[in-house]
């Protein structure tokens, strides 16, 4: 008699494989049919594919995948593409993530976006700082006592 073949050990299934292989969109693939999103997320972030991550961000409309990716938009190089700034926002808008856009306006105040290079500094400063201030608002009513001190203010 012949003994039954063993089930497949966990991680070892084929978006898994994809992903072993550096074949991150057939991964993102197989995962969002097995339902696995934040797997998907991981193996498309891994990918490096901006266009396709701001795509599935989209699609998924996700508070989760929307931070997520937000997050790796942050790691490019926002501060030279209008669009990507721009994503940054929506993203961690529509995730309610009033406390990581605070910071992200924060960044902003810190850094002149080249792609504002010749308008006014005085608009721009009053742009920042009226979306900082909305943000803020936003925040403040989640943060919870333990939060009480504002991490921007005492940064």
């Amino acid at each position: 008699m012949k003994p039954l073949p063993r089930p497949p050990d966990p991680g070892t299934g084929p978006p898994d494989i994809c992903v072993a292989q550096s074949n991150y969109h057939l991964a993102t693939k197989k995962y969002t049919q097995a339902g696995m999103k934040d797997k998907a997320m991981d193996a498309l972030l891994k990918s490096g594919d901006t266009e396709k991550i701001i795509f599935f961000a989209g699609v998924l409309r996700s508070k989760e995948i929307y931070a997520r990716a937000a997050n790796y938009l942050q790691t490019l190089n926002w501060h030279t593409d209008g669009e990507i700034m721009k994503k940054i926002i929506e993203f961690y808008t529509k995730a309610k993530a009033y406390k990581q856009l605070a910071l992200f306006y924060d960044a902003c105040s810190q850094v002149r976006p080249a792609f504002l290079v010749g308008r006014s500094d005085l608009h721009f400063s009053w742009v920042v700082l009226h979306s900082f201030i909305h943000s803020f608002i936003h925040a403040s009513d989640h943060f919870s006592e333990r939060d009480a001190a504002c991490p921007i203010c005492t940064g």
